[in-house]
This record gives structure tokens, C-alpha cells and sequence, in this order.
């Protein structure tokens, strides 16, 4: 079996399981930590750049740019994701050497926004994402009882 294909079967079982009370409160605190790299970077190269480059998916679709503006799924978790990593600095995950929550957020976001999902439904989405991204980079992939989310959470 691949790692991609272990990685997809840990998130597939994740989804069937409760997400105990403190994994939830880690991974909201990860979208608050998120949101936080996110506006600052929405307006600095290179999310103006690529809002540019992207224009002809811009003003269309139902998810959104940070700062409002609509976008289709791809264009929202690209620029988004760029727009967050360009100023998160306290995500690193050491392992990996990579930050997990400025791509994975942004995707899952984009998603929600265009399946209108709830809050309660988003909030649920961060955590067997970042917990597969977690175990990307390690040799072994199994699904043990590792904490779900590798992003450190503000202080």
C-alpha cells in the first residue's frame, strides 16, 4: 500500500470517529492561529500576485478570498494558502519542517464555503487533515493515538 493510500484511509476512519473535546479545542485554536497569518498576508506579494494571475476565477464561485472577495475553490485555497504562509511563523512542524496549517486550512475552508457547510461541520475538517499531513513526513504512516493536530497552538 502507498503512503498516499494509508494516509487517505487514516482520514476515511477518522471521519466515522467522535473528535474528543480537546482535539476540537486545538483545532479551532488552529483556525483562530490561521486567520491570523491569513489577513495580514492577503494583502502582501505573493496573494496579490497570484489574485492577479488567477483573475479569471475571481468574482465567480462560493468560496472566498480573505478579504471577501469571491473566488472558485481552487483560486480561494491557492491564494489563501499562499496568503497565510507568507507570514506564519509558529506552525512549523519540526518533523516535517513545513507548516501544515497555512495550506490545509485554506483547502478545507474552500471547500466548506462552497458546500455551504456549517461552522460546526469546517470545524470538524482541520484535524484528520493536519493529523495525515503530520504523518507524511515519517517513515512509518500508521494510524496510531498521536495527538491529531501538529500545528502549536497560541499562546
Amino acid at each position: 500500500m502507498h503512503v498516499v493510500e494509508r494516509l487517505a484511509g487514516f482520514s476515511e476512519a477518522y471521519r466515522g470517529r467522535p473528535i474528543a473535546p480537546d482535539v476540537l479545542h486545538h483545532a479551532k485554536r488552529a483556525v483562530i492561529d490561521w486567520y491570523a497569518a491569513l489577513l495580514p498576508g492577503a494583502v502582501v506579494a505573493p496573494a496579490v500576485l497570484l489574485e492577479r494571475a488567477l483573475a479569471g476565477e475571481l468574482d465567480l464561485g462560493d468560496s472566498h478570498l480573505a478579504l471577501g472577495r469571491r473566488a472558485t475553490v481552487r483560486a480561494a485555497a491557492l491564494i489563501n494558502g499562499a496568503a497565510a504562509h507568507t507570514v506564519e511563523v509558529d506552525d512549523i512542524f519540526r518533523e516535517g519542517i513545513y507548516h501544515p496549517g497555512a495550506p490545509t486550512i485554506a483547502a478545507a475552508l474552500a471547500v466548506a464555503q462552497s458546500r455551504r457547510a456549517s461552522g460546526e461541520q469546517f470545524g470538524t475538517t482541520p484535524a484528520p487533515s493536519a493529523a495525515s499531513a503530520r504523518r507524511a513526513p515519517r517513515r512509518s504512516c500508521s494510524a496510531s493515538t498521536e495527538s491529531a493536530l501538529p500545528m502549536r497552538s497560541p499562546r
